[in-house]
């Protein structure tokens, strides 16, 4: 049996599709699961408006507030879902 090219790309884009939405890409994954956390004291991650670039200095877990560095040294923290709302993983 031939497959043509279209035929091929159209396979490629489902098993695409497929994988992507299995994939959890959030910074908490299995919200569950206290040990897939991947944002951990070191991480390090941008505000969208500022841009300026934050270290992760304390997570506990997705209930918690996350504790970031600022670039001069001085710590503050945020809410989980303002953290999920303004800041990337860089």
């Amino acid at each position: 049996m031939k497959i043509t090219q279209r035929q091929l790309r159209q396979i490629i884009r489902e098993e695409l599709s497929k994988s992507l939405t299995e994939l959890d890409l959030s910074p908490f994954p299995g919200q569950q699961d206290k040990s897939k956390l991947i944002v951990v004291p070191g991480t390090k991650v941008r505000h969208e408006k500022t841009r300026l670039l934050y270290t992760v200095d304390d997570v506990e877990s997705d209930s918690e507030p996350v504790d970031l560095e600022q670039p001069d040294g001085e710590i503050f923290s945020v809410t989980i879902n303002q953290f999920k709302k303004e800041y990337d993983l860089d």
